[in-house]
C-alpha cells in the first residue's frame, strides 16, 4: 500500500515537473520573440544612423570604411569566443544578460560625441562602434543555439522568420520617422543623433529586461569539438563547410561596395536623410515580407534552394545602380534587395543550426559569423583603396565598385553554389 502511494506521488511530481518545464518553454519562446522588437531597433538604428553621423561629423572616405568594416569584423571574431564563454559560465542566458546589460554604455558614450571638443571625431566614434557591435553580437550564437533548443525544427524557420519580420517591421516605422526628424531639425541635427542613441541605449536594457524572464534548458554536450583551424582546412568537403565558404565569399563582393552607397547617395546624388531613409525603409519592408516568406518555404522543402536564389539575387544587385538613380527605380532595387537578403540571411544561419549537433551550434555560428566577417572586412578595406584608383567610365568614380562588386559576387556564387546540398542535423 505503502509502495503504491509512493508511487502514485512520483508520477505526480514528475508530471508537475513536466508541466512546469512546459510553461518554462512556452514562456521563453514569448519573450525570445518578442525580444526581437528592442534588438531590432537598436540595430536599426546602427545601420541606419552611425554612418551619416560619421559623413555629418567630416569623415573621410576610408573612415567611412573602416567605421563599417572593422566594428563588422571584431565583432563576428569575438563571436569565436562565445561558445568557449558559455562553458565557463556555464549559461547561455548569463552570457546574454551580460551583453545586453553593458551593451547601452557605447550607445551613452556615442550620443555625446558631436558635443565633445574634440579635433578629429571620427576617430573616437570607430572604437566606440565597434564596442557597440561586439556587444550586440558576441551573444548571437548563444542566442541561436538556446532557440534552436527550445523551438521545434518544423517551426523554426517560421517562428526565426516572423520574429525578424516583427523586428524589421517595428524597425522601419522607427527609422523613417527618425530621419524625418533629422530633416526637421537643421542646425540642431547634432542633438538629434544625439536623442536618436540615447533611445538606442534604452532598447539595450529593454533586450535585458526580456532575456532576463526567459528559461535556459539544459545545455547538451556533443562530445564532439572541432577547432576552427581544422573546420577551415576541412570546408570544402562538408556540406557546412561549403555554406560557410560561400557566405565569406559573397560577404567580400558585397562590401567592396556596400560602405560606399551611403557616401554615394548623401554626398554624390544629394540625397536628403528622409529620402536616404525612406529607401532603406523600402529595403526593410520588403524583407519583413520576405523573411514570413522564405521561413514557411523553408520549412517545407529546406534551405539551400532559397540560398541559391536569394544569393543570385545579391551578386546581381549592383549591376542595378548602374542603370539609373531615380529614386522610384532604386525603390524597386531595394525591394528586390530586401526579398533576397531576408532569405539568405534567414536560411544560410538556419542551414547551420540543421547541419549541426545541439552542442555545437554555439560553435559553428561563431564559425559562421567569424568566417564571415573576415570576407566582409577585407571587401570593405579593399574597397576603400581601390575607390579613388579604379577607372572612371561612369558619372561618379565610386561606379565603378559596383560594378566591380558584382563581378566578384558572380564569381564566388558560380565556385560554390553547385555543391551546396541540403544537409539536416539532429537539430
Amino acid at each position: 500500500m505503502v509502495g503504491n502511494v509512493s508511487q502514485i506521488d512520483s508520477v505526480q511530481v514528475h508530471a508537475q515537473a513536466h508541466q512546469k518545464r512546459h510553461k518554462d518553454m512556452r514562456r521563453t519562446v514569448r519573450f525570445a520573440f518578442w525580444e526581437g522588437v528592442p534588438g531590432s531597433l537598436a540595430l536599426s538604428i546602427a545601420d541606419n544612423f552611425i554612418g551619416p553621423l560619421a559623413i555629418a561629423l567630416g569623415g573621410a572616405p576610408l573612415q567611412i570604411g573602416l567605421l563599417s568594416a572593422l566594428p563588422q569584423l571584431l565583432a563576428t571574431q569575438s563571436q569565436l569566443l562565445t561558445h568557449s564563454v558559455v562553458g565557463w559560465l556555464h549559461s547561455r542566458r548569463r552570457v546574454l544578460l551580460i551583453t545586453m546589460g553593458f551593451g547601452a554604455f557605447p550607445w551613452l558614450a556615442m550620443a555625446a560625441i558631436p558635443h565633445l571638443s574634440v579635433a578629429n571625431p571620427v576617430f573616437w566614434l570607430i572604437p566606440l562602434a565597434v564596442l557597440n557591435l561586439v556587444l550586440y553580437q558576441f551573444s548571437a550564437p548563444a542566442m541561436g543555439s538556446w532557440l534552436a533548443d527550445v523551438v521545434p525544427l518544423h517551426r523554426r524557420g517560421t517562428f526565426l522568420g516572423s520574429r525578424a519580420a516583427l523586428g524589421n517591421l517595428v524597425g522601419t516605422s522607427l527609422v523613417l520617422a527618425l530621419g524625418f526628424l533629422l530633416d526637421e531639425l537643421g542646425q540642431w541635427v547634432m542633438w538629434g543623433f544625439t536623442g536618436i542613441f540615447a533611445f538606442a541605449a534604452l532598447m539595450r536594457l529593454g533586450s535585458f529586461a526580456m532575456a532576463f524572464n526567459m528559461h535556459e534548458p539544459h545545455l547538451r554536450p556533443s562530445g564532439v569539438q572541432m577547432g576552427l583551424w581544422h573546420f577551415i582546412k576541412t570546408a570544402e568537403r562538408t556540406n557546412l563547410g561549403r555554406m560557410v565558404l560561400y557566405v565569406a565569399a559573397l560577404y567580400f563582393g558585397v562590401f567592396l561596395a556596400g560602405p560606399y552607397f551611403s557616401i554615394f547617395m548623401l554626398r554624390d546624388l544629394q540625397f536628403s536623410y528622409t529620402t536616404f531613409v525612406f529607401l532603406h525603409t523600402v529595403h526593410v519592408a520588403a524583407t519583413i515580407v520576405g523573411s514570413r516568406l522564405w521561413g514557411l518555404y523553408a520549412d517545407k522543402h529546406g534551405n539551400v534552394n532559397v540560398v541559391r536564389i536569394t544569393g543570385l539575387g545579391i551578386s546581381i544587385m549592383p549591376f542595378f545602380w548602374l542603370v539609373s538613380h531615380q529614386v522610384p527605380f532604386l525603390m524597386l532595387v531595394n525591394t528586390f534587395g530586401g526579398l533576397c537578403w531576408s532569405g539568405f540571411t534567414l536560411c544560410s544561419l538556419n542551414y547551420v543550426y540543421e547541419a549541426t549537433l545541439p552542442g555545437e551550434r554555439s560553435r559553428m555560428v561563431g564559425y559562421l559569423a567569424a568566417l564571415g566577417g573576415v570576407g566582409l572586412f577585407l571587401g570593405a578595406l579593399l574597397g576603400g583603396l581601390l575607390a579613388g584608383y579604379l577607372p572612371a567610365p561612369f558619372a561618379y568614380p565610386i561606379m565603378s565598385l559596383f560594378l566591380l562588386s558584382g563581378i566578384v559576387r558572380l564569381v564566388g556564387g558560380a565556385a560554390i553554389l553547385p555543391f551546396l546540398k541540403e544537409s539536416r542535423g539532429k537539430g
